[in-house]
Order: structure tokens, then C-alpha cells, then sequence
């Protein structure tokens, strides 16, 4: 039996969800998108605007590109969603002789795909920041003890025990330990919890060899 204690933060709620759940979003996101542009390319066909189909295309694959980097990269893609919202007004402003009003429609269209491209990301980490500060037992200190039977964890107000069946799987990243309880539920153990990079490797290994001892 082996019992570890380790405190889990809001950020490490967040890197789990971009381990895990942000690829899931991911996934959906490019099917919607794929659907979508297949009912537009019928109906652009239909109004032989092949022109316009192109145009907004190209537009949605910069918006989700960007949205996908900023999900992974959520600092690093506000600044650069910055930089290019400020570069565009400054280009649109100085480079065409259109009148002010069209400069200022033609900067409102571009303006939602840049805010999605750059500030996506960090936009859904501020509301997971404001969700996960609200759900007691989720951060905090916790207490995990394993043994052949299963694993408990606890928490200053709650108490979960699974046994190996429960376990799905087992992984691990540079940073952190998972055991999955299904595929979008895990207990996640932060590396930085055990006193030595050894230790981390001695309790992956142990977990394993249990969850391998329950399945013969």
C-alpha cells in the first residue's frame, strides 16, 4: 500500500483539459466545420459564387487554425492576436482610398475572426479559471492511497474510492501521472508532488504493475 499527497491548482485543471479535452473540442469543432462548408459549397454552387465560397472559407480556416493554437498557446497567441488586430486597422487605414466608413466596415467584418484566432484560447482558460474555483474537492489537497484492491482519494470534503476495474488507463507526461476513469475523467498526480523524478517513476511503475495484477 502506498499513500502520496499533492495539491492541485486551477492550472493544472487547465493542462488537463488541453491534454484531454481540447483535442476532443478539436475533433468536433473540424467535423462541424466540415459539414458547414459543404452545405455553403452547394449553395454557393447553386448561385455560381464560387468567388465568395473561396473568400469565406479562407476565412474560417485562419479563425479555427488560430483558435486551435490558442487553445495549446493561449498567452502567445493574445499577444500575436494583438499585434495583428493593431497591423490590419493600421494597414486598412493607410493602404486603400476607400472612404473612412468602408475602412471602418471592412475592419468590423475581419474583426470577430481575429478576436476568435487570438483571444479564443484564452478566453475559455479565464472561464475554466472562474469554473474550477467554484467546485470544492477539485483543487486543493489530496490524499491518494493504492493497494491491490483499488485506489482512494480524498479531500478535505469528499471521499472517492475505484478499484482497478475503474481504471481505464494509465499515462503519463513530462509533468504529470493519469489514471483515466473513463476516457475524459482521470485522477491527475502532479510530478512535482514526489520528492525526487525517481519517486514519480517508482509510483507510475507501481500503479501499473497493480492495474496489470487486477486484469490477469
Amino acid at each position: 500500500m502506498t499513500t502520496i499527497h499533492y495539491d492541485l491548482t486551477v492550472d493544472d485543471l487547465i493542462h488537463f483539459n488541453q491534454l484531454v479535452a481540447y483535442k476532443r473540442l478539436l475533433m468536433f469543432m473540424l467535423v462541424f466545420w466540415f459539414v458547414l462548408e459543404m452545405t455553403f459549397l452547394v449553395q454557393y454552387i447553386s448561385n455560381n459564387d464560387l468567388k465568395a465560397f473561396l473568400t469565406s472559407t479562407g476565412t474560417e480556416i485562419i479563425a479555427l487554425g488560430g483558435l486551435s493554437l490558442s487553445l495549446f498557446y493561449p498567452r502567445r497567441m493574445a499577444i500575436v492576436g494583438a499585434f495583428i488586430i493593431v497591423f490590419i486597422a493600421v494597414a486598412l487605414f493607410l493602404s486603400t482610398a476607400d472612404p473612412v466608413p468602408a475602412k471602418i466596415s471592412s475592419f468590423l467584418t475581419l474583426l470577430p475572426v481575429m478576436l476568435i484566432a487570438g483571444f479564443g484560447g484564452l478566453g475559455i482558460n479565464i472561464f475554466l479559471a472562474y469554473f474550477y474555483q467554484g467546485k470544492n474537492g477539485m483543487t486543493g489537497l489530496h490524499e491518494l492511497t493504492v493497494d491491490p484492491t483499488g485506489l482512494l482519494e480524498k479531500t478535505d470534503i469528499n471521499e472517492t474510492k475505484h478499484t482497478w476495474a475503474a481504471i481505464s488507463r494509465i499515462d503519463q507526461t513530462k509533468d504529470y501521472i493519469l489514471l483515466f476513469i473513463g476516457s475524459p475523467k482521470a485522477h491527475l498526480i502532479p510530478k512535482r508532488s514526489f520528492k525526487t523524478p525517481n519517486d514519480a517513476i517508482q509510483f507510475f511503475s507501481e500503479v501499473s504493475e497493480l492495474k496489470r495484477q487486477s486484469s490477469t
